[in-house]
């Protein structure tokens, strides 16, 4: 085989390596199916539920008697923790669901 052809041998294979290697890292989902579960973000000192929204839903009003919400948009989590409550946020992307914290022995919504 010559030199030249050695070279583009052994760079191809390099190139497919490279290929397979990247390609589970750039199949991986943002989105952590760990987080969709009520029960992990209660650490023993909250009482949290998860509703689920139709498609279309783009705006979440802030309960009374939540200590924090997890609003999930397309493969974003956004934790609301200060708002006072009546608060209205707006998302660019359709909320999938929302996950709200109580304390135990508080109000949930």
């Amino acid at each position: 085989m010559s030199r030249i052809a050695t070279s583009l041998a052994a760079t191809a294979i390099a190139g497919a390596a490279l290929a397979l290697l990247a390609a589970p890292a750039s199949a991986k989902s943002p989105v952590d199916p760990f987080l969709h579960n009520p029960d992990n973000w209660e650490n023993g000192v909250y009482t949290c539920t998860k509703v689920e929204y139709v498609d279309g839903t783009k705006s979440y009003v802030v309960p009374d008697g939540v200590a924090f919400v997890v609003v999930k948009t397309g493969t974003v989590y956004t934790v609301v923790d200060h708002d006072p409550y009546g608060t209205t946020h707006w998302f660019a992307k359709d909320i999938s669901f929302v996950i709200s914290c109580a304390p135990d022995g508080g109000t949930e919504s």
